[in-house]
C-alpha cells in the first residue's frame, strides 16, 4: 500500500498543517516507509504470541488520592489576579459568532 500525494494533502488538511513541496516529498517517503514496515510485520505468524497488556511491569504507578487542606472561596479570590465578589474573572476564550 502506498500513500498518494492526494491522500497526503488530505491528511495535511485534516491536521491543519501546511507542507511545502519538499516537506510533502519527505513526508510521502516517511509514510511509505512506515507502511512497508507494517506490511512486513503483518506477514509474521504471531498466533502464538500473547498480546501485550502493559509496557511496564509496574502494577500501580499512581499515588493514592489524599484529601488535603481545602481553600476557602475568599482564599482563592485573594490569589486571583482579577475577580469580583464571588468569581474569578478570566479572559474570554470563545468568540461570539
Amino acid at each position: 500500500m502506498k500513500v498518494s500525494t492526494a491522500e497526503l494533502e488530505k491528511i495535511a488538511h485534516l491536521a491543519r498543517i501546511e507542507l511545502s513541496e519538499v516537506e510533502k516529498e519527505d513526508m510521502l517517503k516517511d509514510f511509505n516507509k512506515i507502511l512497508t514496515f507494517v506490511e512486513k510485520v503483518q506477514e509474521l505468524d504471531l498466533s502464538s504470541v500473547a498480546p501485550m497488556e502493559y509496557v511496564s511491569d509496574r502494577v500501580d504507578a499512581l499515588r493514592d488520592d489524599v484529601l488535603g487542606k481545602e481553600s476557602s472561596q475568599q482564599d482563592a479570590l485573594r490569589n486571583a489576579p482579577d475577580h469580583d465578589t464571588a468569581y474569578i474573572k478570566v479572559p474570554r476564550m470563545v468568540k461570539n459568532e
